[in-house]
């Protein structure tokens, strides 16, 4: 505007900033979308002009040599100045309005049909937020197969999970989950982009092979103006809690039928040896049915949970967005559709902006180094931590159980088709005229097997495990129901790419001059949620360091004669 000599208030700072705005898509059309040679079609803009004259009529330039000595602007009879200079403005404002609507219209057609936005913004929900299930249950299998028989390698020579786990190896588990569901059948461009990733917290000593597992979605330009670096990075959060809960699910499953297995060997042990030793039978049984009842509790959890946020949040947030950025006429409306769809995720998903300044690792668990001291404003009160870290905690805690419950029954198991080979081969010994059994076998009359699951230790090691996720599932609705009366932060993405007004304002405040985001008061899903999680208010009024669990009273159990 200096180098043209234009004066001052011939155009003002708004249309400024949208010829400024108007030039980055221009730039954006010829290094992003690879197209070095577009040009506005000026011929559409003024047809019915004279070549030599186009440029004149659209306001291209402002020519100060044609002011009169009385101080117009090439005006006719009865215009002043500031009447010539406003039809400039006009002229100018309506040409760069009609060009924006032409580079709007071509970067949105080459994103949609060439780039195919909307198929990777459906890939990205498929994928990193778990919409496939098949794919999703698949890949669980496989990990499971190759994961689990490390974990047990490290757990009895003391080393870290992460030994001998790379990331080639794992890339085969998710190309076999691929090929072996119905993903195959996705585009080539599709399937290309999808990456594995080993993150793991490097202060832990023995990190988690589980936790370190994340799928990953390359994105380039120009797709990468909506999927932003920050947009990716809520991508990966989500991916991990959506994750940790469908490996829960995945245990809880396996447990279960661990325990129906085990179930039947001790009926049939104790229908075929009844003077097996009755004290140890019975609290064995009452050790099994208080694994029971908090394996139920986790599933309840958890199940209600996921589909919680598969359903009310994912596919409802997904659809408004496809909505939104197919109705979009620019690509700033793409991006805040986008950038909104990951905020309600976030939000709704219970997941707090500052979790990981609050010491949460690349794995979505707590960390070391949070201030949980009674005198800390975040634990002033029960449930006062941050929803995000009392999520984190109710995980861990379930994640801990399982665990416990599948050593515990891994090892029962084991016990069983140990005695179960020994009385196969004393029955092939007495078919052949032999003795079946020189002695008593402990291992055959299942003294053993009661024995070592009534011991003391796995009684205090379950009840401790349970007593801890029911601790950390109270405190989880106590924040809750906080938040939802009070309302935290909220947590917004601000908008990036060709179009963002320069405000640098989150896009609740730019559309519609809001003065803060949706109220958690209105959020009729959360409250349902909190009502699920606990319908007959068995968490209800339970407070940190005060609950009770269900237990297991060894001395009123009644001995079978």
């Amino acid at each position: 505007l200096l180098q043209d000599n234009v004066p001052l208030g011939v155009i003002s700072m708004n249309l400024a900033e949208r010829a400024l705005i108007l030039g980055k898509g221009i730039n954006f059309i010829r290094l992003c979308l690879g197209e070095g040679r577009w040009e506005l079609d000026l011929a559409s803009l003024c047809s019915n002009q004279q070549e030599t004259n186009k440029k004149a009529s659209l306001g291209y330039r402002y020519d100060p040599a044609t002011a009169s000595s009385t101080g117009s602007i090439n005006c006719h009879p009865g215009k002043t100045m500031r009447d010539e200079r406003s039809n400039y403005a006009n002229v100018l404002d309506m040409t760069i309005s009609r060009m924006a609507e032409q580079v709007n219209s071509h970067i949105l057609k080459s994103l949609r049909d060439k780039h195919h936005l909307q198929t990777h913004l459906w890939a990205l929900k498929q994928f990193l937020l778990l919409g496939r299930g098949d794919f999703v249950s698949a890949l669980l299998d496989g990990l499971h197969r190759e994961l689990d028989p490390r974990s047990d390698d490290a757990r009895r020579v003391g080393s870290g999970e992460m030994d001998g786990v790379y990331v080639h190896t794992l890339t085969s588990v998710v190309e076999t989950a691929l090929r072996t569901t119905n993903a195959k059948h996705l585009p080539s461009y599709v399937l290309a982009r999808l990456k594995v990733e080993l993150i793991s917290d490097s202060s832990e000593v023995r990190p988690d092979a589980w936790d370190a597992f994340h799928l990953a979605y390359e994105v380039d330009a120009p797709l990468m103006a909506v999927v932003h670096p920050e947009a990716a990075e809520l991508y990966r959060r989500v991916f991990t809690l959506l994750f940790r809960l469908a490996r829960i699910v995945y245990m809880l499953n396996r447990t279960w039928r661990h325990s129906t297995a085990l179930h039947h060997a001790l009926r049939k042990l104790s229908l075929a040896y009844p003077d097996s030793p009755a004290d140890a039978r019975q609290r064995a049984l009452l050790l099994l049915r208080r694994i029971a009842l908090t394996r139920q509790s986790i599933l309840h959890f958890a199940s209600n949970l996921q589909s919680y946020l598969m359903f009310e949040v994912v596919e409802g947030g997904y659809e408004t967005m496809a909505t939104r950025a197919a109705r979009a006429t620019t690509l700033d409306e793409v991006i805040a559709a986008h950038d909104d769809y990951l905020s309600e995720i976030v939000r709704k998903s219970l997941l707090d902006h500052d979790d990981e300044e609050e010491g949460f690792d690349a794995a979505g668990r707590t960390g070391e180094g949070v201030d949980d001291s009674p005198t800390s404003t975040s634990a002033s009160k029960p449930g006062g931590r941050s929803l995000g870290k009392e999520l984190a905690r109710v995980l861990d805690s379930s994640l801990r159980f399982c665990r416990v419950h599948s050593i515990m029954f891994e090892r029962a198991l084991k016990s069983v088709d140990t005695a179960t080979r020994k009385r196969r081969a004393a029955e092939r010994r007495a078919l052949a005229g032999e003795w079946g059994y020189d002695s008593i076998d402990k291992d055959v009359d299942g003294t053993n097997l009661f024995n070592s699951l009534s011991d003391e230790s796995q009684i205090l090691e379950v009840e401790s495990t349970a007593d801890e996720f029911d601790l950390a599932l109270s405190n989880l609705l106590m924040a809750l129901d906080r938040t939802l009366d009070e309302g935290p932060p909220q947590v917004v993405v601000a908008s990036r790419g060709v179009g963002v007004d320069g405000s640098g304002l989150p896009w609740w405040r730019r559309n519609g001059g809001v003065n803060g985001p949706p109220a958690w008061s209105n959020d009729d899903s959360l409250r349902f949620l909190a009502f699920r999680l606990d319908f007959n208010e068995y968490y209800d009024g339970r407070q940190e360091g005060t609950g009770v669990g269900v237990g297991i009273d060894t001395d009123a159990v009644p001995v079978e004669n």
